[in-house]
């Protein structure tokens, strides 16, 4: 099966986006300590990381008719997704308090979205609350979660404690 232009950018983005966002939570919650230096070439901060990725994918497909990644990136990128396999995604013990915080907060945004009118525009149904609640980052979930479900005088509290 061959697959459009597109879909291929869509494709690599995501991987993109979800490598770099999960190290970065994962240093963030203190699941592990920094960024083991293998990957340093690729980038030290998530700025740099993407950088090098998005420009990988613009010199390796520049004046072809591919989208793609060069094999050492590729490399570089799946041994990153391996590590975090290993050290963040199957970690024992799973810090369960802040997985089921996670779980609460995903099943009461699509139980909201479900409900007819709380969509966007360009989202409809069942289907279009999952598409939509799916494609949230861990922030945007957690703000829109607060400016839904959290009064403004106790968002304003938690605001100025942290």
């Amino acid at each position: 099966m061959t697959s459009t232009l597109e879909a291929a950018v869509v494709r690599i983005s995501d991987r993109v986006a979800y490598l770099n966002h999960d190290l970065d939570d994962a240093m963030r919650s203190g699941l592990i300590g920094g960024i083991p230096d293998r990957f340093l070439a690729i980038g030290a901060t998530h700025g740099k990381r993407i950088s090098a990725m998005v420009q990988d994918v613009i010199s390796e497909s520049r004046d072809r008719d591919t989208i793609g990644l060069s094999e050492p990136m590729l490399e570089a990128m799946n041994d990153l997704k391996e590590w975090l396999f290993v050290n963040v995604y199957l970690r024992e013990p799973v810090p369960m308090v802040q997985v089921q915080k996670a779980k609460k907060i995903v099943r009461e945004l699509l139980l909201h979205f479900s409900e007819p009118g709380n969509l966007p525009h360009g989202f409809s149904g069942i289907q279009g609350a999952v598409d939509y609640v799916a494609g949230m980052t861990d922030r945007f979930a957690i703000k829109t979660y607060q400016d839904l479900f959290i009064p403004t005088e106790f968002s304003d509290i938690v605001a100025r404690v942290r």
